[in-house]
């Protein structure tokens, strides 16, 4: 959110994390390297970029369940 992306986030049941971002190029890159850290308590093995994904209309960033 504080990147001034849009688009959504969630845990996978196999531990990983989704997410689909969106906004202007700096914002969605800021999220990207960010994800190769992680909040402090994450362990981060690989980030995986795919560009192209249908994201919604939605102007904001939520985590989903």
């Amino acid at each position: 959110r504080r990147a001034g992306a849009r688009g959504w986030c969630r845990n996978r049941p196999d531990g990983t994390v989704e997410a689909v971002v969106g906004g202007e190029e700096t914002a969605v890159w800021r999220v990207v390297n960010w994800c190769h850290q992680g909040p402090p308590s994450a362990e981060v093995d690989e980030v995986r970029v795919e560009r192209d994904v249908a994201l919604p209309a939605s102007s904001k960033f939520e985590v989903r369940g």
